[in-house]
């Protein structure tokens, strides 16, 4: 019994030296209450093919607190399909300003006018503790785009852009993250 009362402790301890010197693998809770209050504040307007759009325009990422999470599934991270340059983790965050904002204005999508069907990486973009942005993200070495219920399918204009932004994405380090 006292063997189990040492060794619990020493495990834990090392788990989460793991967690915190790797990162990128935590236990991801996502309040689904806020994805719907999101999608509710977004008044659905018809978007026509092939308009180029950008989700981000007009937030100012120069000042507050601004965070991006990039949650990808364990056939993305683990299994090879993010494009070169990505991290392989479960989840990817910025909370740096200046790449924010390259992020912001590389952010240009196309319509499509068609729907993709089982993404599950997910792409989370928080303005002072607000959700302003989610979508589905697809980054594999195919196809580089986004799925919302606001925008459909969309693919990224520049993709090279947008993956080079989100190569100096960092692990989330933590064992649990909570988004609300």
């Amino acid at each position: 019994m006292r063997k189990i009362k040492i060794i619990v402790p020493i495990i834990a301890g090392i788990v989460f030296v793991f967690f915190y010197a790797v990162g990128g693998f935590p236990v991801v809770i996502i309040d689904e209450d806020a994805i719907e209050r999101y999608q509710n504040s977004n008044v659905l307007f018809t978007i026509s093919k092939d308009s180029v759009i950008n989700p981000l325009h007009g937030m100012d990422f120069s000042t507050g607190d601004n965070e991006l999470f990039l949650i990808f599934s364990l056939m993305d991270s683990e299994m090879g399909n993010l494009s070169a340059g990505i991290l392989r983790r479960k989840v990817l965050v910025c909370n740096d300003n200046k790449v924010l904002q390259e992020f912001q204005n590389s952010f240009n999508i196309r319509i499509s006018g068609g729907d993709a069907c089982t993404l599950v990486s997910r792409l989370l973009v928080y303005k002072d503790g607000e959700l302003i942005f989610d979508g589905f993200v697809d980054i594999d070495s195919h196809s580089k785009g986004i799925q919302s219920p606001i925008y459909g399918w969309a693919e990224f204009v520049t993709a090279e852009k947008v993956l080079e932004t989100m190569s100096k994405f960092t692990p989330y380090r933590g064992v649990v993250l909570l988004l609300d």
